[in-house]
């Protein structure tokens, strides 16, 4: 992404201010140890520097790039400005969290912040996917595992791509990158493989 941000805007002072912090590094800060989006190792908060001074990226019309392409990638905002009251945190508008490319493009296309996309997703499970395409033209359907206790028994596709990520809520989300029409087909010979 900061490769292809520089080739389009000749913009190279982009760095990284905040990435994974331990439990000790996230003590005193604004959110609570354990409780940070900074333990999962996802997100990255971004920043440039300009004569040895560090600034939000939403101060220069430049790194608008950023934020409206990072979906390409993987990435979204995580804490969108205008989503502060359900996500609970504003002026954080610098931390890009990756959720994968079917995952990103759909929250983008819909406007949803990740807590959004949780709650609408647990709707989705493995016989009633949800069905996107990415902004790069690949087809997805994701789908939602509710764990009982620990566990969980995931139904997971054969020969094909998928990501499998915990919603710090008791559930599992998984993307495999198919089409409908191929995921059903997967789903049907499944079955009659177990049939037999």
């Amino acid at each position: 992404m900061l490769i292809d941000f520089a080739a389009e805007t000749n913009t190279t002072n982009v760095q990284i201010r905040h990435a994974y912090r331990t439990l000790e590094e996230q003590e005193g800060k604004d959110i609570l140890p354990g409780h940070s989006d900074h333990h999962t190792g996802l997100g990255v908060a971004l920043m440039y520097e300009k004569d040895g001074t560090a600034y939000d990226l939403s101060l220069e019309p430049v790194y608008d790039w950023l934020y409206e392409n990072c979906h390409k990638y993987g990435f979204v905002v995580r804490y969108p400005e205008q989503k502060a009251a359900i996500t609970g945190i504003s002026n954080y508008v610098e931390y890009f969290h990756y959720v994968g490319d079917g995952v990103a493009s759909y929250m983008k296309e819909n406007n949803l912040c990740l807590e959004e996309f949780v709650a609408q997703i647990k709707a989705h499970t493995y016989n009633n996917p949800l069905e996107t395409t990415d902004a790069n033209g690949q087809d997805w359907v994701i789908y939602y595992t509710a764990c009982q206790g620990d566990m969980a028994t995931v139904k997971l596709p054969t020969n094909f791509t998928y990501t499998v990520s915990g919603d710090n809520d008791g559930g599992i989300i998984v993307s495999v990158s198919l089409s409908k029409s191929a995921y059903e087909q997967q789903q049907q010979e499944s079955e009659s493989e177990s049939a037999q």
